[in-house]
């Protein structure tokens, strides 16, 4: 029973599971195998490297649980946009963990050693990739993977372009400061755009 509050999670998932792209989840997934399969064959440097690129790329796919193709015809539906989002976010997130995990597991079969901030930057990652594509979703018809991948790649690019102090200022100066800023961030940007179209302010 719903309890008067529209339909309950297991009916949810169940609906949700058919609008989720994963096609999209499975290539990130499958590219980050890929990435952490190739550390036998190149130089010693990629252990560095690689895996936390492969966990960047595996976290992008988090970012397919903001696609919803049936948004636009279920907005009559007692159904909150948020709820939708959580419904498609538990089915997505446990695979893409999963992804990160076989990177990590991957990565020490290879002779490489994980680091122990591969956890925080795929939980961040992920968050702020959710985040994006949601955001994106509300204004324009594009993939959401899209967006997170966007903002991944433009992240990367500042964190190996900028002075290393900067890097070092206290407030995001550890993984957990890291990821927990992240979180925060993907919190407020998802509080925002999930909003249902009737308690918008015009």
């Amino acid at each position: 029973m719903s309890g008067g509050h529209g339909p309950g999670w297991p009916l949810l998932l169940a609906a949700g599971l058919p609008t989720v792209p994963w096609a999209t989840v499975l290539t990130t997934v499958g590219l980050a195998a890929g990435l952490s399969l190739l550390l036998p064959v190149l130089p010693a440097p990629a252990d560095g490297l690689l895996p936390p690129l492969a966990v960047v790329v595996v976290a992008c796919g988090c970012a397919a649980a903001a696609d919803d193709a049936t948004a636009a015809v279920t907005e009559a539906v007692p159904v909150t946009v948020r709820r939708r989002l959580l419904a498609r976010v538990l089915l997505v997130v446990p695979l893409s963990a999963l992804g990160a995990v076989g990177v990590a597991l991957g990565s020490a079969w290879a002779g490489a050693t994980p680091g122990a901030g591969l956890a925080g930057l795929w939980a961040g990652t992920g968050a702020l990739g959710l985040a994006s594509g949601a955001a994106v979703r509300r204004v324009a018809d594009l993939p959401a993977v899209a967006a997170a991948a966007v903002l991944a790649g433009g992240g990367l690019v500042v964190v190996t372009t900028v002075p290393p102090e900067v890097l070092e200022v206290a407030a995001w100066d550890s993984v957990s400061e890291r990821t927990a800023l992240a979180l925060v961030v993907a919190v407020a940007v998802l509080s925002r755009v999930t909003r249902d179209p009737a308690t918008r302010r015009t």
